[in-house]
């Protein structure tokens, strides 16, 4: 049976830039892009997910902001060389690590967004994050066989 436990995480990259091209007067509604990709590898007894999420558009004139954030967590994990329990891995990783990971996102892109003081405070919505990733292909692994190492 594989598990993974959460360690810890850091903010590597958090931008904020207003869109010169939002006209507030003129837009009638407020149109924000969601972009997220996770890339997930292993070093020795962790793993490392880099949740990364590019929000809003410049040439999209009813977007008033874009945010570009990076979020790196770490993960214990523990396998087996079962290929059952191989596959439980990647899907714990692919699934929960990243379900785990969307709530940070979507409090620092508040939080940005309230800091800004021109704006209401934008709250990304509710989602199945993980079905959008997997939808565009947008969750990637790298030497995931080194798992090996830990068993």
């Amino acid at each position: 049976m594989a598990n993974i436990k959460f360690a810890d995480y850091f903010v590597d990259k958090m931008i904020y830039q207003e869109n010169p091209n939002y006209d507030l007067e003129s837009s009638k509604s407020l149109e924000v892009s969601l972009s997220p990709t996770v890339d997930i590898a292993f070093d020795d007894d962790l793993v490392l997910v880099i949740f990364s999420v590019e929000i809003g558009d410049f040439d999209n004139d009813d977007c008033p902001f874009v945010i570009d954030i990076e979020l790196k967590a770490f993960f214990e994990f523990d396998v087996t060389d079962d290929p059952k329990d191989v596959q439980q891995l990647h899907d714990l990783l692919s699934q929960n690590a990243v379900a785990i990971l969307y709530p940070y996102i979507r409090s620092l892109v508040s939080d940005l967004t309230l800091r800004s003081n021109k704006f209401p405070a934008y709250v990304l919505p509710t989602i199945n994050v993980v079905k959008l990733m997997e939808q565009n292909d947008a969750i990637t692994f790298h030497d995931f066989n080194k798992k090996d190492s830990n068993s």
